[in-house]
């Protein structure tokens, strides 16, 4: 499930870098709707992505002894610095993604260009892989 997702991921995310330029007008309104559809495939592999750690997540809570619906949530091993890098890192890409769906239309990008919608919406995409890579590091550290 993994490798599909990454060449998904691949596949839609490399073309859609033209998001930045929709006000730009040497853009044409054809080449702007293509991108858009590109932008708009990457919630695709990224869905996926969110599935299969979310499944793990789970399996390892219940394989720690929860039960019930939400039940493995309280056995997942919280005093972990990995565990808290998941649940920020998925906070995070979670209202970045939110973002990235207002950024790929062509008209509501046309109300956030050039404000700092954009800047926060790359912080919060790019910005939790930084904070995951400190709290690993943390982790590891001792190790």
């Amino acid at each position: 499930m993994g490798r599909v997702a990454f060449v998904l991921f691949l596949v839609f995310f490399i073309p859609i870098r033209i998001h930045h330029v929709f006000q730009d007008p040497q853009v044409g309104e054809g080449f702007k709707f293509l991108h858009a559809i590109f932008a708009g495939m990457v919630s695709v592999p990224t869905l996926i992505t969110v599935f299969t750690i979310s499944a793990s997540v789970e399996i390892a809570g219940r394989l720690r002894g929860g039960k019930g619906m939400l039940g493995w949530v309280k056995a997942l091993p919280w005093h972990n610095p990995m565990m808290l890098a998941i649940t920020f890192s998925f906070i995070l890409l979670g209202i970045g993604g939110v973002g990235g769906i207002i950024n790929m239309s062509n008209l509501l990008d046309f109300t956030v260009h050039n404000t700092q919608w954009i800047t926060g919406h790359f912080q919060l995409i790019f910005g939790r892989a930084s904070i995951m890579h400190c709290i690993i590091a943390y982790d590891l550290w001792p190790h």
